[in-house]
């Protein structure tokens, strides 16, 4: 049995030092809400409730999980660490309606989840890639992400300094500089590196359309949220038959 006897949440905050734009806003700091679970044996698991935006949400969140979730877990028991998610998400399901937040209170009991599942992890003396994939060890590369299109030529040597090969530019900005500068960059990559690009849900169909035109013959790994997550499912089919570029999407799910 797994069981949650405390949790602890602390909000963060890193000032930038230049804002970090996207297509859809601009942001002056870089929140992040950790999450401590710990059961009656004084086993313990960290999670991390997603707390990127808006600019109120990382302390809005710890408020949530005080006031509305935690009560609902804290000195309850489970045979498995995913039953706890299930439960919470039925329990919650009203709550979230009636306020209309369900995004931060699925966020919330998403962080509550990698807290489980770390704290399980650890009580079966594993790693928690290897505990969740029946002892398996295969690992997940890393790229660098976050990199504004704009500033591309001042981040992507210190990002190869780190290690890294592959880098996500963030698009979605002004179509013409955009295309200029990822056929730019891809045209400046050795052999061994790769570009991918997140748009932040900036564009209209036609406006993906007419970036992956203009690209073409640019293999990019993936392109991220081209569309709005909410734009009809024949739109999200009609880009996918048209690019031979693979389409990334689902992070607000």
């Amino acid at each position: 049995m797994i069981g949650v006897a405390r949790i602890q949440a602390w909000s963060f905050r890193c000032p930038t030092p230049k804002p970090v734009a996207t297509s859809f806003g601009i942001m002056c700091d870089r929140p992040a809400v950790l999450v401590r679970i710990e059961d009656q044996d004084g086993a313990f698991g960290w999670g991390e409730i997603w707390a990127n935006w808006p600019a109120a949400g990382a302390e809005h969140r710890v408020r949530l999980l005080e006031m509305d979730i935690a009560p609902l877990i804290v000195g309850t028991q489970a045979q498995h660490p995913g039953d706890f998610f299930h439960r919470l998400e039925q329990q919650t399901q009203i709550r979230a309606i009636q306020c209309g937040e369900t995004g931060p209170f699925n966020q919330v009991i998403a962080g509550l989840d990698i807290a489980l599942w770390d704290m399980a992890a650890r009580r079966a003396g594993l790693p928690l890639r290897c505990f969740i994939n029946d002892g398996a060890t295969n690992q997940v590369p890393a790229y660098a992400s976050g990199i504004q299109i704009a500033a591309a030529n001042e981040i992507l040597p210190r990002a190869r300094t780190q290690g890294h090969r592959t880098f996500k530019l963030k698009v979605g900005f002004d179509m013409a500089t955009d295309i200029a500068t990822v056929c730019a960059i891809q045209a400046g990559l050795s052999a061994s590196e790769a570009i991918a690009c997140d748009a932040n849900q900036a564009w209209s169909l036609n406006q993906a359309q007419r970036f992956v035109a203009g690209i073409a013959g640019v293999p990019l790994q993936w392109l991220e949220e081209p569309l709005p997550v909410f734009t009809q499912t024949a739109q999200w089919q009609s880009l996918a038959q048209d690019c031979p570029i693979p389409l990334a999407g689902g992070e607000r799910v």
